[in-house]
């Protein structure tokens, strides 16, 4: 007797000894898994299709798909299995209830099984993917809840016409938020990210201000607020307030600066008009006082006349002979604004004409 027929040889041991690892392994897997004949009865099940139908894996044994299936199940089913069968692996989701009751999604594999070029049967794996559409599911939620965030910020800052904006100062790219765009009448595609892009948006008069306060802010790692003049896409001025914080690395070298405009060029105007009224009652009252006083002789000198810097600037170019119009032109302001400060002009100096307010303003001084 040779040595492998008194001990067994391991050609005859190792067969089954895979058999006992693979269904192990089947059992193992984490998704209902069986082995069907090519006319669609059980050869194999694992512990979890078993359990699913609540047979014992030797009832299933042998079993038509449509005994164990029932029915309804069966004529579900039954086009993938003839497709697998022919060689087509087939793969779809299916929602159902599992044996708690619990609606489950499934995503099912149908898997034609060859051996040496030749069909022998079709595999079936159905694996519960509900924790993942739920996952999904969420995401898509909270996707949808940011967009929405998105649009009720925009249209928030649409109202209160404030925008936001980030420098990244190593790229030297700038960010803005929607907000920034409507205040600037810009679109994205007209946007120069770069920090010379924004500053060429300042109005001139005002870029060294700007500059200077954001150089400062950088050198002491600090914030900056001010107001300054800024240019829209379509020329018109407008004055924004400008709060920014400089955001330092770990070593405290400065990254980015981020920072919230806000367009005030309403509250601007309604606090240059406030005061002016101001300081015409205050002439007007110091009028009263020296006629009171019986000093109000027309040899009396008037009270000095007090100018905002907006109206300074427009004596000034009266002064060199511009129109109201060259004058609009010049400081990108709508003619009808020039016209109101000529008016305030006239009513503070008591002139009756333009020449007369430069002549008052820049009369020498006795």
């Amino acid at each position: 007797m040779s040595e492998n027929e008194a001990t067994g040889s391991p050609a005859q041991e190792h067969p089954r000894q895979i058999e006992v690892d693979l269904a192990a392994v089947f059992d193992a897997l984490p998704a209902m898994a069986a082995y069907w004949s090519l006319d669609m009865r059980n050869l194999l099940a694992n512990r979890r299709y078993v359990e699913y139908f609540g047979l014992t894996p030797s009832e299933m044994l042998g079993r038509h798909a449509r005994e164990i299936f029932g029915e309804e199940l069966f004529e579900l089913n039954r086009p993938y299995f003839e497709a697998a069968a022919t060689g087509e692996a087939q793969v779809f989701e299916r929602e159902f209830l599992d044996p708690e009751g619990r609606s489950r999604l499934t995503q099912a594999s149908f898997v034609p099984h060859h051996v040496d070029g030749e069909l022998k049967g079709v595999i079936v794996l159905v694996a519960d993917i509900t924790p993942r559409a739920e996952a999904e599911r969420a995401l898509a939620s909270s996707e949808e809840e940011l967009r929405t965030s998105r649009k009720q910020l925009q249209e928030a800052e649409r109202i209160a016409e404030i925008g936001s904006w980030e420098w990244d100062i190593e790229r030297d790219r700038t960010s803005w938020s929607p907000g920034m765009f409507d205040i600037y009448g810009l679109s994205p595609a007209e946007f120069d990210p770069s920090l010379g892009g924004a500053e060429r948006r300042v109005y001139p008069p005002d870029r060294a201000l700007v500059a200077d306060a954001l150089q400062r802010a950088l050198r002491e790692r600090s914030g900056f607020s001010l107001e300054y003049r800024a240019v829209r896409a379509d020329g018109r001025v407008r004055t924004l307030r400008n709060r920014a914080e400089v955001v330092v690395d770990d070593e405290g070298r400065p990254v980015r600066v981020v920072g919230v405009a806000r367009d005030v060029t309403e509250s601007t105007l309604a606090r240059e008009a406030l005061a002016d009224v101001s300081a015409d009652l205050e002439r007007r009252a110091e009028q009263l006082r020296r006629q009171a006083a019986g000093a109000g002789g027309s040899d009396q000198a008037a009270p000095p006349v007090t100018l905002t810097d907006r109206q300074r600037e427009i004596v000034g170019l009266i002064a060199d002979g511009l129109t109201n119009d060259a004058i609009a032109e010049r400081l990108v302001l709508a003619p009808a604004t020039v016209k109101w400060h000529v008016k305030q002009l006239l009513a503070k100096t008591g002139a009756a004409n333009r020449a007369e307010v430069v002549a008052k303003l820049h009369a020498p001084e006795a």
